[in-house]
């Protein structure tokens, strides 16, 4: 291979390294975690964000058509400006306020308005770094001086930073700077900065009025003031020379004598760092097992192992980490907090080179392309699925649903469960098995799941429309003006019937076209002519089903057995039911024959219906005192109770029932099995409690958590208008879950795509063993390694290659 081959191979792999490196800078953004938001309050200082805009977040959100505005900030001169207001969803949550201005010194005021009844107060601002050391310094003249720096809050900016530190002479009135970002290093680590202050132009005794101001480009923050004062202190005790040192070794230690007693010696270096090597992260310096980077000055523990007395020798231990091969090189300054000279040596740690860097490079290479490229693969079907997840829990059956329909919650609870899936962290990510797998075999178990969950959207969203309109959801008031209580209970029985049929579907059925026709009617119950035909439909099968089981000899008292006798009659009569009018007559005969059919059996309260019904009270006076009666029966102890779900222990993430029974046969009517409300509280020991509502005595749920052990507490309060029952305390239902089954672990990898990987490996070892740049990577030339991890990555892309073109071949 000439020299023009060589350059020419040498530039391809240079830029299939630079396409890599583009590729896992983008995966490395898009991992980023999002941004939480903190709650508005009633005169809250709202922070203004990096990019120009604040996000405030109500709770609880605000119901979808509230009306939400904001009116021109201003401060204290009356200079304002118009802040645009954005809202997140159809729930205002959050919202987000534009700010057109560059610079707000601030701060400004401004009012937030909810539905022109509800104002809250804003207090808007960039508001600067906090000072972690108080509003009054001391230091010592001629020493070095330090300003600590909350910036937690400005982390977002990063290094666009720009501080400026000035102080103030009370009698003279002159100002001056004692720091600007680039006259000194500026030091950030979790959250804090430290400022290294320049005061030696400052006088001893003096007490300054000092200012940090901070920027971002022409972005101004509020600045912070606190007053500096420059006391003397006598300086002294020096260290012994100490000289350069070369080694091999990953750790050298150094001697060092103190002169006069040494208090607080701390390490520092003026060495630039590379891409290869950072002194501050790749050295570790410690005295009595304390390091002496400069990281915590309020240790007194800590300060007091970086002292010595005065003749003391001690040594310092320097270790470095794993380090590429070459020459690592920097200059250690030593200094303490009463020395008025610092120490500084040469340190160079040699590296020696060896053949398993070249071997890992090119290992690396392979195995870098196929995670990168599996990856990226992966992203992109987890990325789809989980935007047509988020598409599905945005819908309004879903998000509002309270009522407990064994179809919606069905769907609920796979996609909640996906959507568990693509979000599981495990404390140890990359060691973890289980992470593994479910990370690459996640989308595609979910996808046939979510599927068939989007396969219904029409008919859930539906469902739950009519269910609202004709009052089955309990979050209704039971009533739609203007309507007939008896059209109401028509239309409940056929809803219903709908959610009776569509439960007994499998996950992957079709829907029958007559439950779909007889949703589509059930809609269009508002049309007069629609209402007439449908509701002569459901009532005549009522009927006819009702009738056959009538039996007048099953009646004890005789008057009551006439009278069910004469209803029976009439409704047996052919009669042509042209009007709405009409059907309802027919409904309130239906309702009171049935109603004395279900309480055959106590001759008692049979008589006492008789004797309304022929005193001619109305329906709805009957129903109300029956009803009253039958509240009394349930009120009684022992009554009701909560039942487990048949089939023994619950598994998490399953469909489980939860029931009320009733003791009481002659309580078991209309009223407890769709009359009353079923406030559900199901406490899991999670995040939430659920809190379903019923209009009947069971409701299908489950339990969103996967942990061992978990232990489940079913409660229930019963209410009927403003009377209750209350199931709680010794009363509700304790049981403990076992972990869900649903997904297993499977193995991350296929045996096709490991044993094509070791293939291209192979390849790529043999024909990496041939080239010049293998050599010279054993001589510790870096940019060698890099070719040979290009390498690798070329061998497994040309792998890649030839499986596309045989599967376009095929």
């Amino acid at each position: 291979m000439d020299a023009s081959q060589k350059t020419c191979f040498r530039s391809g792999l240079s830029f299939i390294s630079l396409l890599l490196g583009i590729l896992l800078a983008y995966s490395k953004v898009s991992a980023q975690e999002p941004v939480a938001y903190k709650q508005a309050e009633d005169s809250r200082e709202v922070f203004i964000g990096p990019d120009n805009k604040a996000r405030l977040v109500l709770s609880p959100p605000l119901p979808a058509g509230s009306r939400v505005s904001v009116s021109e900030f201003q401060n204290y001169q009356g200079q304002g400006f118009p802040a645009d207001l954005k809202l997140a969803d159809s729930q205002i949550e959050p919202l987000v306020l534009t700010i057109p201005a560059t610079d707000i010194s601030g701060p400004f005021w401004g009012y937030l308005a909810i539905n022109d009844r509800e104002t809250y107060g804003l207090s808007l601002a960039r508001f600067g770094p906090g000072l972690l050391t108080g509003e009054s310094l001391r230091f010592a003249g001629g020493e070095k001086a330090w300003l600590e720096l909350d910036i937690s809050q400005q982390l977002a900016y990063g290094q666009d930073l720009e501080f400026r530190v000035t102080v103030q002479d009370f009698e003279s009135g002159e100002t001056l700077d004692i720091y600007k970002s680039g006259t000194a290093q500026m030091l950030m680590e979790e959250g804090k900065s430290l400022l290294p202050l320049n005061i030696t132009q400052l006088d001893i005794h003096t007490r300054y009025l000092s200012t940090l101001e901070t920027r971002v480009g022409e972005t101004g923050f509020l600045p912070r003031r606190f007053y500096l004062t420059v006391e003397d202190r006598k300086r002294d005790g020096l260290f012994k020379a100490v000289p350069d040192i070369v080694t091999e070794k990953s750790s050298v230690r150094l001697s060092i004598e103190a002169v006069k007693r040494l208090q607080g010696i701390s390490a520092s270096t003026q060495t630039a760092s590379t891409a290869r090597f950072n002194p501050a992260t790749d050295v570790e310096i410690t005295l009595n097992n304390y390091s002496l980077w400069l990281r915590d000055t309020s240790d007194n523990s800590a300060l007091e192992a970086r002292s010595l007395a005065a003749g003391d020798i001690q040594e310092i231990e320097i270790r470095r980490s794993k380090l590429m091969p070459g020459k690592h090189q920097f200059t250690l300054e030593l200094s303490a907090l009463n020395a008025k000279e610092s120490l500084s040596t040469e340190i160079t740690f040699v590296v020696k080179k060896h053949a398993a860097w070249a071997f890992s490079a090119l290992i690396l290479g392979v195995l870098l392309s196929f995670v990168v490229t599996k990856g990226l693969k992966l992203g992109f079907e987890r990325g789809a699925l989980r935007k047509r997840i988020n598409a599905i829990k945005q819908q309004s059956w879903l998000r509002n649903d309270r009522w407990g329909a064994q179809p919606i919650v069905r769907a609920f609870i796979r996609v909640i469960m996906a959507d568990r899936a693509l979000n599981y962290r495990p404390p140890y990510r990359w060691l973890n098995k289980v992470y593994l797998s479910r990370l690459v075999t996640a989308p595609q178990i979910l996808a046939t799941e979510i599927e068939q969950v989007e396969g219904r959207l029409e008919v859930y969203s539906k469902l739950n429309r009519i269910a609202i309109r004709w009052g089955v959801a309990p979050s209704s008031n039971g009533s739609i003006k203007g309507m007939d209580y008896r059209i109401m209970w028509r239309a409940n029985k056929e809803v219903r019937y709908l959610v009776y049929k569509l439960s007994q579907l499998h996950n992957d059925e079709k829907i029958p076209a007559e439950v779909l026709a007889k949703l589509d009617r059930l809609e269009a119950w508002s049309d007069p002519d629609v209402l007439l035909k449908e509701y002569q439909v459901s009532q005549k099968r009522d009927i006819d089903k009702l009738l056959p089981q009538i039996d007048e000899k099953r009646f004890e008292d005789k008057i009551s057995k006439k009278y069910c006798t004469q209803l029976r009659d009439i409704l047996m009569k052919p009669r042509e039911l042209k009007t709405i009018h009409a059907l309802l007559e027919v409904e309130e005969n239906y309702i009171l024959l049935k109603l004395l059919w279900e309480q055959r059996r106590w001759p008692a309260r049979c008589r006492k219906l008789v004797e309304k019904m022929e005193a001619k009270h109305a329906l709805e006076v009957i129903l109300e005192e029956f009803d009253e009666e039958i509240w009394q029966i349930l009120n009684t102890p022992e009554t009701l109770r909560i039942v487990m779900p048949e089939g023994g222990a619950i598994e998490q993430y399953a469909l489980n029932e939860f029931k009320v029974e009733c003791a009481r046969p002659e309580a078991n009517t209309f009223l407890f099995k769709h009359g009353l409300k079923f406030e559900w509280y199901i406490d899991y020991k999670g995040k939430k409690p659920l809190t379903p509502i019923t209009r009947g005595p069971s409701v299908t749920q489950f339990i969103p958590q996967i942990s061992p052990d978990i232990k489940v507490e079913v409660s229930v309060q019963i209410r009927w208008g403003d009377k209750c029952i209350s199931l709680e305390g010794e009363k509700a239902l304790r049981f403990t879950t076992r972990p869900t089954r649903r997904f297993k672990d499977l193995w991350p990898v296929n045996s096709s795509e490991i044993a094509s990987v070791i293939i291209a490996l192979l390849l790529a070892l043999l024909a990496g063993f041939q080239s010049d740049a293998f050599n010279e990577a054993l001589q510790g030339s870096w940019p060698e390694l890099l070719v040979l991890l290009a390498w690798g990555i070329g061998a497994d892309q040309m792998k890649n290659l030839i499986q596309n073109l045989n599967t376009l071949g095929r």
